[in-house]
């Protein structure tokens, strides 16, 4: 059961899941993100056919001597991403499929802290689901299997992942939700200026710059107070080309932004943490040059942390953005991008999910401003 239950957790893991929950009514524990309390009532599906068995977007077979192998859908990914995954034998670092005697070329794994996986072709997915035995080619040795009952556990993954896939998340309202002003960033009262660190202000308008610190909630604020008593109310908080930095802190500026009642916009890039400081805004603005990255958080020696401190961190992450009313689905996503990578999405995108409430012309810096 023990190998069971950390079979559920890599694979749930790497497909949006992190705070325990029960998905089986059995008594299997597996990890899952407060997202399933949403979904798990109609992602319910689960089997036994043959030697496969399929429970929510995976199906998976067992062997006596801990092997375990299984087939997962990405719900993110609209279920067009299929991964092969093994775990019991995680010195492995290449892998090919023999299917009925149709060998494919060798892949390279990637690992995670609990197992390895390749991406599987549709061909490949056909192969398994059709064919009567496979085995896996490795450097480590041969693991075959029957597909005996493959076909069926297969399709009902696939199921639950198009059931999942279409399920429309709602974000939750703030409890006073605030009336903004529809239009975007001005820098009207420009005789007002003032620089600490990373952040500049030109007229009603903060410019965040460069990366994320544990100052600037503090230097917002701080700011904000000298336009008051100027007779100046603050209007938006711009990140520009901000490619993100410490979570904690850019949720702390979300916070302090939400609470002053400001906007937000973002120039060009925005980046990880920059996002969840931009979600803090009442009013979102992208721009048609404005991209958005998605990216696992690490920690200071660059690592991604434990599964369990993955688990703590993205459902911190998926309530913060539900409580600004943004779809939390960023959440599930970002915990998809591999930690050396960045997965961009549009203004558009960023604007379905209602990160950005409204997409404007490119933005260009006021003169004056660093660049």
């Amino acid at each position: 059961m023990f190998r069971r239950a950390r079979w559920y957790t890599l694979w749930l893991r790497n497909i949006d899941c992190f705070s325990v929950q029960k998905i089986m009514k059995s008594s299997l524990s597996v990890i899952c993100i407060s997202f399933w309390l949403v979904i798990s009532p109609v992602v319910a599906d689960s089997g036994r056919s043959g030697s496969w068995v399929w429970n929510a977007y995976v199906a998976f077979t067992q062997f006596d001597n801990g092997v375990n192998i299984g087939i997962s859908f990405a719900p993110a990914s609209g279920c067009n991403r299929t991964q092969l995954l093994v775990t019991g034998n995680e010195a492995i670092s290449s892998i090919s499929l023999d299917v009925d005697g149709v060998i494919s070329e060798p892949k390279a794994v990637t690992r995670t802290p609990d197992g390895i996986y390749i991406d599987l072709t549709k061909n490949q997915l056909q192969g398994l689901k059709n064919g009567s035995n496979a085995a896996l080619i490795t450097d480590q040795g041969y693991i075959t299997m029957t597909l005996n009952g493959s076909a069926k556990a297969i399709n009902g993954a696939w199921r639950n992942c198009e059931t999942l896939a279409s399920v429309q998340l709602t974000p939750k309202q703030t409890s006073q939700p605030l009336q903004p002003n529809s239009r975007g960033p001005t820098t009207a009262d420009k005789s007002f200026r003032a620089s600490e660190g990373n952040i500049e202000a030109i007229g009603n308008v903060i410019f965040v710059f460069g990366s994320i610190d544990s100052e600037d909630a503090s230097v917002v604020k701080r700011i904000a107070e000298r336009m008051r008593r100027q007779g100046i109310n603050l209007r938006s908080v711009v990140f520009v080309k901000n490619q993100g930095g410490s979570l904690s802190s850019a949720m702390q500026l979300g916070h302090t932004i939400r609470a002053l009642g400001v906007n937000t916009a973002a120039a060009y890039d925005c980046a990880s943490a920059c996002i969840y400081a931009f979600s803090g805004g009442v009013l979102r603005t992208s721009y048609t040059n404005t991209h958005f990255g998605l990216h696992q958080s690490r920690y200071g020696d660059g690592s991604v942390g434990t599964l369990a401190e993955g688990q703590k961190i993205a459902a911190i992450r998926y309530g913060y953005l539900e409580s600004m009313g943004v779809n939390p689905k960023i959440a599930i996503w970002e915990s998809e991008v591999e930690p050396d990578e960045i997965r961009w999405i549009s203004q558009y995108e960023a604007k379905g999910l209602n990160l950005a409430n409204q997409i404007m012309e490119n933005y260009e810096l006021p003169s004056g401003t660093r660049k």
